[in-house]
Formats: C-alpha cells, sequence, structure tokens
C-alpha cells in the first residue's frame, strides 16, 4: 500500500528517510485539473473505505484558515487523508500520473467492496507503517 501523499507540506519531518524536498509544493499543482477530472477525482477518493477519523482538524496546506476534517481513507492499493480530496475539489490539484491511471481504470468509486473485503483491508493495515508514498515523476 502506498500513501497519497505527494506534496512537500504533507510529509512528516521526523522520518529521517523520507526528505520532503523530494516532493513539490502544492501551490505548483493548484488549477492544474478541468472541473470534470476534479469532480471525479474528488468522487472517487471521497467515497473510500474510511480507516480512522481523528477529533482534531488539520489546517488547510494553503489556506490555514480552513479547517479540514483528519479521516484516513483507502481503496485498498492507496493511502489517503481528506487532505488530498479537499485540495482536489478546492483548489483542482493534480496528483501524480501513477495514481490518476489507476484511479481511472477503478469504478466511479474507491469503495467498491463488500464488508468482508473491507474488513480484510482494515486488518490488513493493523500496526504497519507505511512510508512508500506516491510521487510525481520528473516530467510530470
Amino acid at each position: 500500500m502506498k500513501k497519497l501523499a505527494p506534496f512537500s507540506e504533507m510529509i512528516g519531518t521526523s522520518n529521517p528517510i523520507i526528505n520532503s524536498k523530494e516532493f513539490p509544493s502544492v501551490r505548483t499543482k493548484v488549477n492544474k485539473l478541468s472541473n470534470t477530472d476534479a469532480d471525479t477525482v474528488y468522487e472517487y477518493l471521497i467515497n473510500g473505505i474510511e480507516v480512522i477519523e481523528f477529533l482534531s482538524p488539520e489546517l488547510d496546506i494553503i489556506d490555514s484558515k480552513v479547517n479540514v476534517r483528519t479521516i484516513v481513507f483507502t481503496d485498498g492499493c492507496y493511502l489517503w487523508t481528506m487532505m488530498v480530496p479537499h485540495l482536489v475539489k478546492n483548489y483542482k490539484v493534480s496528483l501524480p500520473e501513477e495514481f490518476m491511471h489507476y484511479s481511472r481504470k477503478q469504478n466511479k468509486h474507491a469503495n467498491q467492496y463488500d464488508n468482508d473485503r473491507i474488513k480484510q483491508i482494515l486488518d490488513s493495515l493493523k500496526g504497519k507503517k507505511i512510508d512508500n508514498y506516491v510521487r510525481f515523476s520528473n516530467d510530470e
């Protein structure tokens, strides 16, 4: 499973293996999606399997006056926080082509599983630290 947190502002600095400078600023990816693409990607992301929700919100990484609910989602292949669909919907932020290609091949929504498969996916995440990030390629 890979984290969909492809922006320097979303990468924690506590892990010495991950260098946030390897990731672009979210500001470089604003207004890169059409309205249709932004709506489609948002619908996919917002309909993921909810892994966990925290009580404290995150600050929007573009507009620090806006709070974003802290929810973690998955589709069984990727993991993302509510910040990602928020950025796509509100700022038409593009995501790495690896994820875009994958999501286009799926059904409309990320959560297309029955309850047994959802339980298997959630159980597979217990106790795991996921440090594998989806990255933009050099030519994106």
